[in-house]
């Protein structure tokens, strides 16, 4: 009797339990190749049950397999495993599932994945599980202040402009001396060869004042009466100019062009020289008897005198260097450098000036900010 009740009940029920459990829906069945990282994306509605099947075609493992629930829910994760069977995740509410295999080896993996959903009921069953992009923009208001410009005010103030004072001009006597060059000789072989240095005048800063040199000149007599030779130069200054302007010389006078010739001694035969004006260096390869120096100036007989302006000649050390082609006798040579100094001075004058101040208001404001962003969108609703 027993048994017949226990049959009676299950055919009863039979009906009952084939309604509420309903046959599986297919997702996705693919297979693809696997190398560094693939995703796979549905939509699932609450209630449903997924069912998860994965496997490697070869056996191979593959490093992750991780099935999440958007956009940060891990529900299942396995890692190397070559193969899940019937690997079933409740949905609790309806949502986006992200389906990630990763495998950073060099060679792929063939994977084979089978996706099925079990539906809730039979409202349930038709539910699309595709998903698409879509954007949204999301609108924030940015408080900021901005000053606004409501009008000007005239302000007197004191300005200082520098100015010229003045400029004056000052003669530097910078090499005044006598030299005995030497002779070659027949039996006894001096050096022939003798060089006069001078260096061209240096200043420190000074704020107020600028002072360059801006002309030099040099002058050069040879014989023991050179000093009569320029004696004559001083008379012709003083007969020329009643009072000296930035110059005390006949060389100053030369060089700041206010004369354009001097008394030199008559060229000769015993009396004459051959000189160069040349650099430090230069002058080190003519004292050691060098065939071709570079030269700034060069020229020969018993007396000279030149005049320079060039402004890359202002600066530095120079060297007069002076041969002897006499075989006999030594030759006394006088020889002098001037440079022309000029200083400007400047001072700072005040001038009384009006200008217009803007003034301002502080203003409150709001930027409004857009941006754009993608999210994905189930195609699928309840």
């Amino acid at each position: 009797m027993n048994k017949l009740k226990l049959l009676f009940v299950c055919i009863v029920m039979l009906p009952v339990v084939k309604v509420w459990a309903l046959d599986p829906i297919l997702v996705t069945e693919n297979t693809f190749k696997l190398k560094g990282e693939e995703q796979l994306f549905f939509g699932f509605a609450s209630g449903d049950d997924i069912v998860f099947d994965f496997q490697e075609a070869n056996g191979k493992n593959v490093k992750e397999v991780e099935i999440i629930e958007l956009p940060n829910n891990t529900k299942f994760q396995d890692f190397k495993t070559s193969a899940i069977r019937g690997k079933t995740i409740h949905v609790h509410s309806t949502g986006l599932y992200a389906f990630r295999f990763k495998n950073p080896a060099i060679a792929s993996r063939v994977c084979k994945v089978k996706i099925e959903r079990i539906p809730a009921d039979e409202s349930k069953i038709h539910f699309d599980t595709g998903w698409r992009y879509e954007y949204v923009r999301d609108t924030t208001y940015v408080p900021y202040t901005e000053d606004s410009i409501v009008g000007y005010k005239q302000v007197t103030y004191t300005e200082y402009v520098r100015e010229l004072a003045s400029t004056e001009t000052e003669e530097y006597v910078l090499m005044d001396n006598v030299v005995v060059v030497k002779s070659r000789g027949i039996v006894q072989h001096d050096n022939p060869r003798e060089v006069v240095t001078f260096n061209m005048p240096t200043f420190p800063y000074d704020p107020n004042r600028e002072r360059k040199v801006v002309s030099w000149a040099f002058w050069m007599a040879t014989g023991n009466n050179a000093e009569s030779f320029w004696n004559k130069n001083k008379e012709k200054m003083a007969n020329a100019f009643s009072s000296a302007i930035g110059f005390s010389t006949p060389l100053g006078a030369l060089a700041t062009g206010a004369l354009f010739d001097l008394a030199t001694p008559a060229p000769g035969t015993n009396n004459s020289v051959r000189y160069y004006i040349a650099d430090v260096n230069n002058s080190q390869l003519f004292m050691a008897g060098a065939p071709r120096i570079n030269v700034y100036h060069e020229g020969s007989g018993s007396g000279a005198f030149s005049r320079f302006s060039d402004a890359d000649m202002m600066k530095g050390t120079y060297c007069l260097c002076l041969y002897n082609p006499n075989l006999h006798e030594r030759i006394r040579v006088m020889t002098k450098v001037s440079a022309i100094v000029e200083t400007k001075t400047y001072r700072d004058v005040p001038y009384e000036r009006v200008k217009s101040v803007p003034q301002y208001v502080t203003l409150h404001k709001k930027r409004m900010v857009v941006n754009e962003r993608r999210i994905m969108v189930m195609n699928g609703a309840e």
